[in-house]
């Protein structure tokens, strides 16, 4: 197996870095603003990609193929994050999320 073979979503590569940090299905839904059983079924699918027996596996699997560490500088994680720590820094001026400046 090797990282041209295993084709993977961004969704699932989001799921699979959240994952390598210790979250639960139901913390990465909520991080992500999807439904803990969506996660779930994207982890049902990479085992089934990754031939991998469980969550461990799949981690070990993804993280030998060098795919956690290719995920990109601006995911929606990332982004709601930036935002989040915008609107906290310039909760003073008013601004809401339309005016964030990315």
């Amino acid at each position: 197996m090797n990282a041209s073979t295993v084709k993977v979503s961004n969704r699932e590569t989001e799921i699979l870095k959240l994952m390598s940090d210790g979250y639960t299905s139901k913390e990465i839904g909520k991080q992500l603003y999807i439904s803990h059983l969506t996660v779930d079924k994207h982890k049902r699918n990479m085992l089934t990609k990754f031939n991998a027996r469980n969550s461990v596996q799949l981690v070990v699997h993804a993280d030998r193929l060098g795919l956690l560490t290719e995920i990109e500088t601006y995911s929606d994680i990332n982004i709601v994050q930036r935002i989040n720590d915008f609107e906290l820094q310039n909760s003073w001026s008013g601004l809401t999320r339309t005016s964030v400046p990315f």
